[in-house]
């Protein structure tokens, strides 16, 4: 989804930094977002919740040539509550930069989790991430990934190794891929991941999507296959959303397999920005269990820096 997309539907504050990290600096960057949650998963509870807060560093040094090495390091932080968290829990990278794109080495987000997010621009939780299935990991570890840019169109490959030989050799693996055409207030995407575990049946899935901008309006939708240990499923994602000067509103929704229709779910935000990096939100996530419904409503305060 291109950047005004971004910019309208979420607003400012669960953006990264505006600039890249000046040539042999370091950026500190991060967001603490906070909310009062209310779920009747079970029963019924109302608590402060965290929504997906982190902090980081990141930084870049000129090599000359063109060339350029980079490092991420992002951990999540549990403002809330505090728990003990390891540190670059949510991304970790070194790698090369120049004009072939860049090479990094680490763990992180896979292109096939990045492509879902796409059509999420909710807080809590990622909420709306079609990468709550089983075929894949969310955070791929051990992996090697290249990310190029030509034009307009860009593409990304991760490969994950799995740290578990056995008779000599990984004995899982995970690869991931990318791609991403993007035009004048419109994209198309697509993406394939496939997650052999140890001695298991692979994990295989496919997606193709878009999203368009028509004024203050924004679309989306996106049809993912899997295969997996569950079997053949098609799953379908929907979103809309409206921006009105500060405040924007989105409504988004997954429409299951047949197969596992128990995870039916709806998103619909609302959020207001106090300034570049402070928004007021609010979400209702409503999904189908069984025969009931779990529900979860949350407002918060959300603050990046």
């Amino acid at each position: 989804m291109n950047k005004k997309f971004i910019a309208l539907a979420v607003a400012a504050a669960v953006a990264a930094p505006a600039a890249l990290a000046a040539d042999n600096e370091v950026v500190l960057y991060g967001q603490v977002n906070l909310g009062l949650n209310i779920t009747t998963a079970g029963t019924d509870q109302l608590k402060v919740s965290n929504i997906s807060s982190r902090i980081g560093f990141k930084g870049q040094e000129d090599l000359g040539g063109g060339m350029k090495a980079f490092f991420k390091v992002e951990t999540g932080i549990g403002p809330d509550s505090a728990p003990a968290s390891s540190f670059g829990s949510r991304e970790a990278w070194v790698g090369l930069k120049g004009d072939f794109g860049s090479v990094g080495l680490g763990r992180g987000k896979t292109p096939y989790t990045l492509a879902t997010e796409e059509l999420d621009p909710f807080y809590f939780n990622e909420s709306l991430g079609l990468t709550n299935t089983s075929m894949s990991n969310y955070r791929a570890n051990n992996s090697i990934r290249y990310d190029g840019e030509f034009g307009p169109v860009s593409v990304a490959v991760n490969n994950s190794f799995g740290e578990d030989k056995t008779a000599g050799k990984n004995a899982s693996n995970e690869i991931s891929a990318s791609v991403k055409f993007s035009g004048q207030g419109f994209a198309v995407f697509g993406a394939v991941n496939s997650n052999k575990p140890g001695g298991a049946k692979a994990n295989d899935a496919y997606l193709v999507g878009a999203s368009a901008n028509i004024g203050d309006l924004n679309l989306g939708g996106a049809v993912q296959h899997t295969d997996d240990a569950a079997g053949k499923n098609d799953d379908v994602l929907l979103l809309v959303g409206y921006t009105m000067g500060n405040a924007s509103v989105q409504l988004g929704g997954i429409v299951y397999d047949e197969d596992r229709k128990t995870k039916d779910q709806v998103t619909a935000g609302f959020y207001y920005s106090l300034s570049k990096r402070t928004t007021i939100l609010t979400e209702y996530t409503s999904n189908y269990v069984g025969v009931k419904n779990d529900n979860s409503f949350i407002v918060g305060l959300a603050h990046s820096f």
